[in-house]
């Protein structure tokens, strides 16, 4: 049985960043399906001028990812910073790693 005394906290953002922007492609990806495809339902019913969400469904492929990307970067760091504190103090969590 080991001990994760530690985390290298740069590690830890960059991968976790790297979720965020897979993550944030993937919701992009469905937002914009929807707002293609509902958007000019409720502007046929609605009789409004729906123009505007014509190029939201790209701009939100592009935007979420970055947003998400930086989010989970800064929070992988906290984690790391926390949880490296936290082990020193009462101990790091447990791993039975078979090699």
């Amino acid at each position: 049985m080991g001990e994760l005394k530690s985390i290298d906290v740069m590690s830890l953002a960059k991968m976790m960043g790297m979720f965020g922007v897979v993550i944030g492609f993937i919701l992009g990806l469905f937002l914009a399906i929807g707002f293609s495809v509902v958007g000019p339902l409720m502007g046929s019913l609605s009789g409004m001028d729906i123009s505007m969400f014509s190029g939201l469904g790209i701009g939100i492929i592009i935007v979420l990812p970055v947003i998400y990307g930086i989010l989970m970067f800064i929070q992988g760091l906290l984690i790391a910073i926390i949880y490296n504190f936290l082990a020193s103090k009462i101990g790091g969590v447990k791993l039975d790693i078979e090699g």
